[in-house]
């Protein structure tokens, strides 16, 4: 499913079912959960749970002084969601232990944890990657059907279009991308240790070429070094020559309409 679809998809589906967002890594499954909290109005709570263990994820054990039973202290995350309505979301759910897993059937199906109840406006979603390429563990087929389950497959076009409106990408970087979409992320077999280009990285080295300012002079070694980086050395190679040549580049319409 494309991404503008989802989005539509998920702003209809009942505040009580949790949404599992699967694919491959850097296509934007993190961006497009932001943007349909934004969509309703509502701040995020996000948690790696590959980063939690069973503890910070229960809460820490106390003991009822008046009638000897004993309990669970949620953590502060959780207990903000409690009070007011979130969009919670449990990122690398798949990366988890096998006993953060279990611990989270609870929040995913019944949407509460050791009798503590979510806010009723509260959204669950969870992010996995898919495929052979990642160190996760399979997801118990119990777990899985308590999500409404979607593949993310993202075009260029949805890229393109949040790169220009939201995600604040260089002109630069939109217009090589729209040129060369085969550049925008790394198909087929990946070696280990080798940088490949993807959604992600365009994003982070766009941040890196503003804060450089090495756009206004890519002659300068400095601006391949950084490229090479973040989208490996066929993409860098590619979009430094992009670069050095892209104000001598015109369209069709500026020859019709400014042929002056």
């Amino acid at each position: 499913m494309d991404i503008k679809r989802f989005i539509d998809v998920a702003l209809t589906l009942p505040k009580e079912d949790s949404i599992l967002v699967t694919g491959d890594h850097g296509i934007g499954k993190s961006q497009c959960v932001y943007q349909i909290a934004k969509k309703l109005g509502l701040p995020v709570i996000e948690r790696r749970l590959s980063q939690q263990s069973e503890g910070e994820l229960i809460g820490l054990p106390f003991k009822n002084e008046k009638n000897g039973s004993t309990g669970f202290y949620p953590p502060d995350w959780f207990m903000e969601c409690t009070k007011k309505p979130y969009v919670l979301f449990l990122d690398e759910i798949n990366r988890a232990t096998p006993e953060v897993q279990q611990a989270s059937f609870e929040i995913v199906l019944d949407r509460r944890l050791n009798g503590h109840n979510l806010h009723q406006d509260c959204r669950v979603f969870a992010a996995i990657n898919t495929g052979t390429s990642y160190q996760v563990n399979q997801m118990d087929p119990a777990l899985l059907d308590r999500f409404y389950v979607v593949e993310l497959l993202p075009s260029v076009e949805d890229w393109i279009s949040w790169a220009k409106k939201d995600g604040d990408i260089l002109p630069t970087v939109v217009d090589f991308i729209q040129q060369h979409p085969r550049h925008l992320e790394h198909k087929g077999t990946m070696e280990p240790q080798k940088v490949y280009p993807s959604r992600r990285s365009w994003d982070k080295l766009s941040r890196a070429l503003k804060q450089s300012k090495v756009l206004d002079d890519p002659t300068k070694e400095k601006f391949y070094s950084i490229c090479i980086g973040y989208i490996g050395a066929e993409g860098a190679l590619q979009f430094h020559d992009f670069v050095k040549n892209h104000d001598k580049q015109f369209t069709a319409e500026d020859i019709l309409n400014n042929w002056s």
